[in-house]
């Protein structure tokens, strides 16, 4: 009898309210869950002119380690007059590594640089490693692109689109180094079409290199 009773018993639908047509309602639900999903977490979320994820501009090492864990790679430069360079790297493959650079006297070192090529870490707009140069330049049509070469000349570095964020500070967005075809494809990372790396940055952390107007 229990048997027969469930069977028979009408399955609950959810309420769609009055005036609302269900293909209307499907589609606005659709809508929030993929947006849900593609907004990037706090942890990974790029804010240009003041950090990547969990990392921020002007933190010292103590707090990049408590917000990051232990490096994978750690090297240290004197720069002269009591000053140092520190790069520390996160690092699990060719195309995901978290490179932070601080500046300063030994124990009072403060974070200039962030450089991500993890393509999870995107500004809240979706800007970031892996996405399409065309699609940077819609949402940042003021970037300004600009070519690197080497101090004295020489083959060219690379070349990365530049948002001026005020105070000192800008983000980069470098694209991949090399074009590739159907006959040849080339990694995601290395595509010329794409955002390879994003560098929130001081002025003061610019690479040595020559910048030219792309």
């Amino acid at each position: 009898m229990h048997g027969s009773r469930a069977a028979t018993e009408p399955v609950r639908l959810p309420l769609i309210r009055r005036g609302v047509p269900l293909a209307v309602a499907l589609a606005l639900a659709a809508f929030a869950a993929g947006a849900l999903h593609a907004a990037p977490s706090r942890d990974t979320l790029v804010r240009p002119g003041l950090g990547v994820g969990k990392v921020r501009l002007g933190m010292t090492v103590s707090e990049v380690r408590r917000a990051m864990g232990r490096h994978d790679i750690g090297v240290a430069k004197r720069l002269g007059f009591g000053s140092r360079r520190l790069e520390l790297t996160w690092w699990s493959g060719l195309a995901d590594h978290f490179i932070v650079q601080l500046v300063g006297p030994r124990g009072r070192e403060r974070v200039v640089s962030i450089a991500t090529s993890r393509t999870s870490e995107r500004t809240a707009t979706g800007i970031g490693p892996g996405v399409r140069v065309s699609r940077l330049l819609q949402v940042y049509p003021r970037a300004r692109c600009q070519t690197l070469f080497p101090v004295g000349g020489g083959t060219v570095i690379g070349s990365e689109f530049v948002i001026d964020a005020g105070n000192g500070r800008e983000t980069a967005f470098a694209r991949g180094k090399w074009s590739g075809s159907t006959a040849r494809p080339i990694r995601p990372e290395n595509d010329f079409r794409n955002v390879a790396e994003v560098i929130v940055r001081t002025r003061a952390a610019r690479p040595p290199a020559d910048a030219q107007r792309c």
